[in-house]
């Protein structure tokens, strides 16, 4: 790479800098994604008794519930902690009424309700983090150094 030491320290810097803030704006929009399916699900949700039909993993219990909407049976593999439920146990799941495959247990919907929030000041605390340390190094690429 042509250039001064300090040219090189720049470009590393900016780059750094973008990298990261670009990794940090991936993150938000993954959980605000997320945020927006729990906030569906709380706004329009119905929440009703599953049945466990089926679990799998012993350190991360993954389970199927079965339970009953106005078009019929649904079955879904929960992804999310559900505790330590045995096959036959009912555990309260909260799913959209226009599509039941959208199902989360009732537990989830009511604790993400915080994080857009959360999210709003993290994203604020991060980007004045980064804009703060790539001035103090001397990185940031519209400041010039006398």
């Amino acid at each position: 790479m042509a250039g001064t030491p300090d040219q090189r320290s720049r470009v590393g810097g900016t780059l750094l800098m973008v990298v990261s803030a670009g990794m940090t704006l991936a993150v938000i929009l993954g959980a605000s994604t997320h945020v927006r399916y729990v906030a569906r699900l709380s706004d329009h949700g119905v929440t009703t008794q599953a049945t466990v039909v089926a679990r799998s993993g012993n350190r991360d219990v993954r389970v199927r519930v079965a339970f009953d909407t106005a078009g019929g049976r649904v079955e879904h593999m929960l992804r999310e902690d559900v505790g330590d439920p045995r096959v036959g146990d009912r555990i309260r799941v909260t799913y959209d009424p226009a599509d039941p495959a959208v199902v989360l247990p009732a537990s989830e919907v009511g604790y993400w309700r915080g994080v857009p929030t959360m999210l709003f000041v993290l994203a604020v605390m991060l980007g004045f983090g980064y804009l703060g340390l790539s001035i103090f190094l001397g990185n940031f690429p519209f400041i010039r150094r006398g």
